[in-house]
């Protein structure tokens, strides 16, 4: 065997397992997309079904008793993911390892079923509970938490996530995270990367290194006024609009418009401090979004109306001033700040031209959420 058929017998196997391994890296490619995309429908139609329940019932979920004998809300909304006949073989009124209902644990539907666990009935899927009565609430209360109390935008509150294998358990067991100090980063809640259900229907995936634990905090109330990383929203491709107002069918408009996401409140002061914060270092080290035009009126307090627009000028965000026909005195001072004032009653129509216009989205050209980085 001559020294040249030797080099191209070992040259062909070289590039024989070259072709093997880039193979075996595209197989490994479509597994892990393929994962992505069973994962992610499993939450979406987990986040629907506790809308659904939400919708049906007046409220979301209460959480039971802080001792964990209840029955997780994974089981009461189980009429609403299309597993009515299961949900009513369990007794509501015993705790989900009596007698009867443990029997039931290795039932568990496929939805709370994740590539990490493998454990049978177990599941990571979880929503989170704030215990300390001084800080903001959660979706999920005892009392029941009403989607219309959402301050904070549907968009930029989270409902559900897929946590680490770690923390996985009996999925009819009220056995869900707490907020804590350090929800995002203490050890064995997360891997790096994980998903999310937000209040608005949506599905994200999160890294870890793009956010902190207070900044992921802000994503976990509902109404705290916190507006903290807008990470849904960039997610979406939607531009974020703050409506501070009872301004109902405005609003309707708005939400119906596929450009757009709504953050609502009733408390100028809140809107006031989102404006004077949201140059700061911190909020740009954390979100890469502002909100874009913000939108005020109905309030009788002439006086607080023109420190929200002085603000809106210092933060170089257009705002829009709705003022009723008694408040018309105000107009040369708001008109002093660069604000663009609108007579109340409203024409929808050239409303939604002008806040297209100023918020700059006459376009609906925007990215799906999978082409956003």
């Amino acid at each position: 065997m001559n020294d040249r058929f030797r080099f191209h017998r070992w040259g062909w196997l070289l590039v024989m397992l070259l072709m093997a391994g880039g193979a075996y890296c595209v197989f490994l490619a479509v597994a892990d997309s393929k994962t992505h995309r069973i994962q992610e429908a499993k939450m979406t139609q987990i986040i629907r079904g506790i809308l659904s329940y939400e919708a049906s019932i007046g409220h979301f979920p209460k959480i039971s008793p802080a001792d964990g004998s209840g029955l997780s809300w994974r089981v009461h909304i189980l009429p609403f993911i299309g597993h009515e006949a299961l949900y009513k073989r369990f007794r509501l009124d015993e705790t989900w390892d009596s007698d009867h209902n443990k029997k039931l644990i290795t039932e568990m539907p496929a939805v709370f079923e994740t590539s990490s666990v493998r454990q049978p009935g177990h599941t990571p899927v979880h929503v989170f509970v704030e215990n300390d009565s001084e800080r903001p609430e959660t979706v999920f209360t005892a009392n029941g938490v009403k989607l219309k109390s959402f301050v904070d935008g549907t968009a930029n509150t989270i409902v559900a996530v897929v946590a680490g294998p770690e923390t996985a358990a009996p999925w009819s067991k009220a056995s869900d995270l707490e907020v804590g100090v350090n929800p995002l980063t203490r050890k064995g809640i997360f891997e790096d990367t994980f998903y999310v259900a937000s209040a608005d229907g949506e599905v994200h995936t999160v890294a870890k290194s793009t956010m902190d634990n207070a900044v992921f905090r802000t994503l976990l109330t509902h109404a705290g006024c916190e507006y903290g990383n807008d990470l849904m929203l960039m997610r979406s491709g939607r531009i974020l609009i703050g409506l501070y107002g009872s301004f109902d069918q405005l609003a309707e408009r708005i939400e119906q418009d596929g450009r757009f996401t709504l953050r609502q409140s009733p408390m100028l002061a809140g809107s006031i401090w989102d404006l004077e914060n949201q140059q700061s270092s911190a909020r740009r080290r954390t979100a890469s979004i502002k909100t874009r035009l913000f939108i005020v009126g109905g309030n009788e307090k002439g006086f607080e109306m023109m420190r929200f627009c002085q603000a809106a000028q210092t933060a170089d965000v257009p705002v829009i001033c709705i003022l009723k026909p008694s408040e018309t005195a105000d107009i040369e001072s708001i008109k002093s700040t660069g604000a663009t004032i609108v007579s109340m009653p409203l024409d929808l129509d050239q409303m939604m031209t002008l806040v297209a216009s100023m918020s700059g989205a006459e376009s609906k050209a925007f990215k799906p959420a999978d082409q956003i980085p």
